[in-house]
């Protein structure tokens, strides 16, 4: 799969959270590019207000599914200069994207049942997996174990609720550190290895894809470990 370059058109907008918007992106007519779920593209602004941002790159997750042909999905945490002008890009602009780019992948065919954890914007490459997994209806068990800070930072909250209904096997299950709604019916605590042993049956036979905070990552990989689950297993990307 080589990389590609090519110019896209802002398709369609939308307010994840309020500080992460999502973006549709629409090829050029008659071009596809092929990925795996949980790669990347680098993008570009074509006319940027900030003359300092001219020729400046980022790596940006792709988050929807590979079989979905029609456009590119990405989702644009604020963090930074060029976050920020890309965050206020309106529909009918265009960017220019390179790629794809990325080990941090999952394929059908793999080995053991899928656990994905994340933490924050995290979930971004973790949503490609799921959605591509829920258009194959993947037929195993496959677990998901979401950390956010408060309610308002849990991006795709409505979509992941409705894959436990479209998705037979699916379990999502979602976890706030440090506020949560009076209502919230969900874990209000870090993930921890009590959480993973509570959450995960048989974990030796699972494999494991991890994206987050490094001390995060870092933390939850000697958790696996010392619940007899093999390096090989486990598959993280830092965000």
């Amino acid at each position: 799969m080589g990389k590609e370059q090519h110019i896209v058109t802002v398709k369609k907008t939308v307010q994840l959270t309020p500080t992460v918007k999502g973006m549709e992106l629409e090829l050029p007519e008659g071009a596809q590019l092929s990925f795996k779920s949980g790669q990347y593209l680098d993008i570009g602004l074509t006319d940027p207000k900030n003359r300092e941002l001219e020729g400046e790159w980022s790596g940006f997750s792709i988050t929807s599914s590979p079989l979905q042909k029609e456009y590119l999905e990405i989702a644009v945490s604020k963090r930074g200069p060029f976050t920020q002008e890309l965050h206020e890009t309106v529909v009918g602009s265009t960017l220019e994207i390179r790629g794809p780019e990325g080990d941090f992948v999952y394929e059908p065919s793999q080995d053991g049942e899928p656990v994905f954890i994340a933490g924050g914007i995290g979930i971004t490459p973790i949503m490609s997996m799921l959605r591509y997994l829920c258009d194959l209806q993947f037929p195993a068990p496959a677990t998901l174990i979401y950390s956010c800070r408060s309610f308002e930072d849990v991006i795709f909250f409505p979509e992941l609720l409705g894959m436990d209904s479209r998705w037979e096997g699916f379990t999502a299950h979602f976890t706030l550190t440090r506020s949560s709604p009076t209502d919230w019916e969900g874990a209000t605590r870090r993930v921890d290895q009590p959480m993973l042993e509570e959450t995960i049956s048989d974990p030796a036979d699972k494999s494991y894809y991890i994206c987050g905070p490094q001390e995060m990552m870092l933390m939850l990989t000697y958790c696996l470990r010392d619940m007899g689950v093999s390096k090989e297993q486990i598959a993280t990307e830092l965000w």
